[in-house]
């Protein structure tokens, strides 16, 4: 069994040379005589590979020279390249043919970068057919009773570590031609930011102080909002609290028509002790939820306070917890839904 899952890994083996392979092949701006690899010379009948018919120097970073052996080939050798997709177009003097490597451009450097996660895909998909032909081998062998179940778990169990081995080896191949590819736009960058083990909250997180200079709590908006529970909830509320348990101002001569924005309608709201504790027991709420909310990158909060009408004490309460919430550092709405409405 171990011959046979050895052989298993040398074919899972030539899968990651080949994407290796691949990558070499792909430019990153400077010449390299790797790019002509996979470019294939219709020579006498026969597809040949340009380094077995001819020569190729480098006599600087960015240009490639190749002399064919047998001058017939030089328009073979010029053909196959303008036919690939090497994208660049060959010059030659009879006897010697130039490649002049341009710089790349970054949108092309991106598409290359499209181009490998490609050849890296198409890697993994090979080690994992693999993976299953090596299964299929060992559950075979099981039902001929070649193997026990305890060998076959241990195969299967073997192979698998295989698989995931090899696809990390091609993840961190592709990785480092990636990192390859876009070196000159990271060296151009005024930020560099390693995303590698960041989550989107923590990523969102870097991008607002770079960019904002303000704290990571400075990134969520927080909206108070009133509203009269007789017209409805908001729907958009993510936090809803009912103030209807308090003393109604409504009822009150000469409060009926203010609002909870007005001094004596706020002070009536507040002169009792229920509305103080409320308000109290919330802030410690808030004050213990909001960077929660924010670390987990929440953009946005609604916090929606409901009385009857949505003209006294959701205003007045409402009006307390924005200014609140205010001093605690974030961004700050507050807004009365029903407050204009009549009474």
């Amino acid at each position: 069994m171990k011959s046979e899952l050895k052989a298993y890994e040398e074919r899972m083996r030539k899968s990651v040379a080949s994407v290796a392979a691949d990558f070499a092949a792909v430019r990153a701006g400077r010449a390299n005589a790797a790019v002509l690899d996979r470019i294939m010379v219709d020579y006498y009948g026969t597809p040949t590979p340009i380094h077995q018919i001819a020569s190729i120097g480098s006599p600087d970073p960015r240009t490639l020279t190749i002399q064919p052996w047998d001058a017939g080939a030089v328009k073979l050798i010029c053909k196959a390249i303008q036919e690939s997709d090497l994208g660049i177009n060959p010059q030659n003097d009879g006897k010697v043919i130039r490649l002049a490597f341009p710089q790349l451009t970054e949108e092309r450097r991106k598409d290359l970068v499209k181009q490998i996660a490609k050849y890296a895909e198409g890697g993994k998909v090979a080690v994992r057919n693999i993976r299953r032909d090596a299964v299929e081998d060992f559950k075979a062998q099981k039902k001929a009773s070649e193997i026990t179940e305890d060998d076959m778990k241990i195969a299967e169990k073997e192979i698998q570590k295989l698989t995931d081995d090899m696809c990390k080896e091609i993840d961190e191949l592709l990785a480092k031609k990636e990192r390859e590819l876009m070196l000159p736009v990271k060296e151009r960058a005024d930020f560099v930011i390693d995303t590698t083990r960041l989550s989107t909250a923590k990523l969102r997180q870097e991008l607002l102080h770079i960019f904002s200079g303000e704290g990571e709590q400075a990134g969520m908006t927080v909206s108070v909002t009133s509203f009269g529970f007789k017209y409805g909830l908001p729907l958009e509320a993510d936090l809803v609290l009912d103030v209807r348990f308090m003393p109604n101002p409504f009822y009150m001569e000469g409060l009926r028509h203010q609002t909870g924005l007005d001094k004596p309608v706020s002070d009536y709201v507040f002169s009792f002790q229920q509305t103080q504790d409320f308000l109290r027991k919330v802030e410690d709420l808030l004050r213990f939820t909001l960077p929660l909310y924010a670390e987990e990158g929440k953009t946005g909060l609604v916090i929606a306070i409901g009385c009857t009408g949505g003209h006294h004490r959701s205003v007045a309460i409402a009006h307390a917890l924005a200014e609140f919430v205010r001093e605690q550092g974030y961004q700050t709405m507050e807004h009365h839904r029903d407050m204009d409405r009549a009474i």
